[in-house]
């Protein structure tokens, strides 16, 4: 390959270049001559200059995304998950080998980075990183005849990029995205209305029990919590935690939440009074004093019916829907026991809406009130909604035992230390030194499993 041409016939965003680029004896690369400002030039207008050494700006805007395997040991663990994938630079002239591997943009990769260690030695490119390309005049690289077809990335592929960038993150000591605790669109309205008109506490209110307070006994017996099952010297947890479940619910406006607040506390057999239940609880959540990092809690939108959909079913379960488009495909939620259901039609979506919901819903509002939300598969992330742009929603749930792998912290209670094994590992590593790169190595071995 000559020129840069087939590339830009591609529709990559490709970047003319000058000069001469050749390896070095360390396995190094010369420099060629970038334009001024070149890539802010070259990803906003489309080059069409078929110059005979080049590269291309990775990213949406190529539609590539590329791993830049240093050695030839990180390229053969990605070639072991797709032999057959041809869309490959092979580097030329470097004592390490190694490769590039083009694939197709998906907006699940992650973001660009670079990872160099006992794991892997990589670049990997999503938008704005850069190239090179394999013509003639790249010495670096062993030229290509003609261009492969670009393929996505397999979800092996993209697992094992995921977990490398989680490495690079806490090597960085930057914490990979987190998923909102409270829903995204939901509307707790409904309930919350019937719980002050009936005043009492049943199955249909489980959405309003705190998610600390489930894995109570009461809860589990009888699917809700009611507050004289609140064990004593909780009360006031108990009250704050639902106070955080209606004060963030954009449906519910402040007289609504003064009276569910109120009307809870009433249910006690010693309820709060209500001088100390305005100054402790209340007062805080409505004027904006209560917060979590610093962000306000409170939530309430007058505008809520217009910023997505939720119902509550005939058995007062509250559901969330919403349409992935890139996916094509429509779901719920059961916010009460967490499960979700898919939907591969609009129709069959409403016909579901229309069985389980407790009111009825015109389908042009149920179709105009759908979010947009991408779904991902992501072990790397909790479950739920993710604090992401464009909003994403994570429907892979983690094992308990993989919940303590991303977050040691919640085995913490009932941690102990393994004396016997910590004894055999002494008696087969006698050496400090020695014994500390063991365990080293076996931390970052158990990461990637």
């Amino acid at each position: 390959m000559k020129t840069i041409q087939p590339f830009i016939d591609a529709g990559w965003h490709t970047v003319p270049l000058a000069g001469e680029l050749r390896r070095l004896e360390d396995g190094s690369k010369t420099v060629p001559l970038f334009s001024k400002d070149w890539k802010n030039k070259y990803k906003s207008t489309f080059n069409e200059e078929p110059t005979e050494l080049g590269g291309a700006i990775t990213g949406e805007c190529s539609n590539i995304i590329a791993i830049d395997c240093d050695d030839d040991a990180t390229y053969s663990l990605f070639k072991a998950l797709d032999p057959t994938h041809d869309l490959v630079f092979l580097s030329k002239d470097k004592p390490s080998g190694g490769a590039t591997i083009v694939y197709e943009w998906t907006a699940e990769a992650p973001p660009t980075f670079r990872l160099h260690s006992t794991l892997a030695q990589l670049d990997f490119y999503n938008d704005d990183g850069f190239i090179y390309l394999p013509t003639e005049a790249n010495k670096s690289k062993h030229t290509i005849t003609e261009l492969p077809p670009l393929r996505k990335i397999p979800s092996l592929v993209l697992k094992l990029l995921a977990n490398f960038h989680e490495q690079y993150a806490l090597s960085k000591g930057t914490p990979v995205s987190k998923a909102i605790d409270t829903t995204q669109y939901r509307s707790l309205r409904g309930l919350v209305e019937q719980l002050v008109m009936r005043k009492t506490m049943d199955k249909s209110m489980a959405a309003l029990t705190p998610k600390d307070f489930r894995d109570l006994p009461a809860y589990k017996q009888h699917g809700y919590l009611h507050p004289n099952d609140v064990p004593d010297g909780r009360g006031s947890e108990y009250l704050s935690k639902l106070s955080a479940i209606l004060g963030s619910d954009p449906s519910i406006d402040e007289d609504l939440y003064v009276e569910a607040i109120a009307t809870v506390n009433d249910m006690w057999n010693s309820p709060v009074p209500y001088a100390r239940l305005q100054a402790t609880v209340i007062k805080p959540m409505i004027s904006g004093q209560a917060t979590i990092d610093g962000v306000p809690l409170w939530k309430y939108d007058p505008d809520w019916q217009d910023k997505g959909f939720s119902f509550t079913s005939k058995t007062g379960d509250l559901y969330e829907a919403f349409f992935d488009n890139q996916q094509v495909s429509w779901y719920t939620i059961n916010q009460t026991d967490g499960s979700i259901k898919k939907f591969t039609s609009q129709t069959e979506l409403l016909t579901y809406v229309d069985n389980i919901g407790s009111q009825a819903f015109k389908k042009a509002e149920v179709v105009r009130r759908l979010p947009l939300i991408r779904t991902v598969v992501d072990p790397r992330q909790p479950e739920g909604f993710l604090d992401t742009t464009p909003k994403q929603y994570n429907l892979f749930k983690r094992t308990e035992l993989l919940q303590i792998l991303q977050d040691p912290t919640l085995h913490h209670d009932s941690y102990s230390t393994p004396e016997v094994t910590v004894q055999f590992l002494h008696s087969l590593v006698p050496d400090k030194e020695d014994y500390a790169y063991v365990l080293g190595w076996l931390k970052d071995r158990k990461s990637v499993v």
